[in-house]
């Protein structure tokens, strides 16, 4: 499921800002990648390694292409506080971070701060939730890792709420046990997401949980927790800064991210799984 909702001129610069991200981030992998795709079918000799398995998975980059929506809000928030907001293309350098840390990147002052959040908030809850689309094959992905018996939990940087809103709107709610985000008392950046959010699931079965992202955020917040972390290609970050992270393995579609999985969930450590690319 993809939604494609026109909207002038300005929505289509808000939509370049992610096509040029993902851009970015394949001329790196593409060197090495395999010309053909590895869609991996789930059948009996991945569905029991996966069985009982937990993937955390960010949301931003990874399930949905949220560029368009994070930089119109963006800046919408830094205009609301009086400010002239900087160009989308150098608002799509904030898709990761912390939400104020995104905003006190581009002059929002500590006074003007809870206003800048309020309005950004709004904004995404109507006109952020229409410029935001799921990555083609994330969907199907998602229903056969479902299948093969794998919970899942969401670990983003957006505030439980509002994550659950972007799922429910892209119809992807239903794989999720527990949706993993951010809060306003403490429970900002990734290690204490995932540490809260693995509490929700009953904790990590040792050699049997992975997290799923396409920055470095993600990956350090795996690392934090000892676990072993798959980055993504067609969202906002690079192999370069993925790899450099600490990634186990990089993949290029979500069709290669079961065969992934397997591969760090039978290795059975943290870390890298000498930093390969599917």
């Amino acid at each position: 499921m993809v939604l494609c909702i026109s909207g002038g001129r300005e929505f289509q610069r808000e939509r370049n800002v992610g096509a040029r991200a993902r851009t970015a981030a394949r001329k790196i992998g593409e060197m090495s990648e395999p010309t053909e795709p590895l869609a991996v079918p789930l059948d009996g000799n991945l569905a029991d390694p996966l069985n009982g398995a937990v993937v955390l998975f960010d949301v931003d980059g990874t399930l949905v292409d949220s560029a368009p929506a994070i930089t119109h809000c963006l800046a919408r928030a830094i205009e609301s506080v009086g400010l002239e907001a900087p160009p989308m293309e150098a608002l799509g350098a904030d898709i990761g971070p912390p939400l104020e840390e995104a905003l006190s990147a581009h002059g929002v002052p500590g006074e003007a701060m809870e206003q800048a959040k309020a309005t950004y908030r709004s904004c995404y809850a109507t006109e952020g939730l229409e410029r935001s689309a799921l990555y083609p094959g994330v969907a199907a992905m998602l229903a056969d890792l479902g299948s093969a018996g794998v919970r899942m939990a969401t670990a983003t940087s957006k505030r439980v709420a509002m994550a659950t809103d972007v799922c429910r709107h892209l119809g992807i709610l239903d794989h999720f046990e527990v949706i993993g985000g951010a809060d306003e008392w403490g429970r900002l950046h990734k290690p204490q997401i995932l540490s809260w959010t693995l509490d929700q699931m009953g904790g990590a079965p040792v050699g049997r949980t992975a997290m799923v992202g396409d920055r470095r955020f993600d990956i350090e917040g795996g690392t934090a927790h000892g676990l072993p972390s798959i980055g993504v290609l067609w969202g906002y970050g690079t192999s370069t800064e993925l790899q450099a992270a600490g990634a186990a393995m990089t993949v290029s579609e979500p069709g290669r991210l079961p065969g992934a999985l397997v591969a760090v969930i039978r290795d059975g450590e943290p870390g890298r799984v000498g930093g390969s690319r599917w």
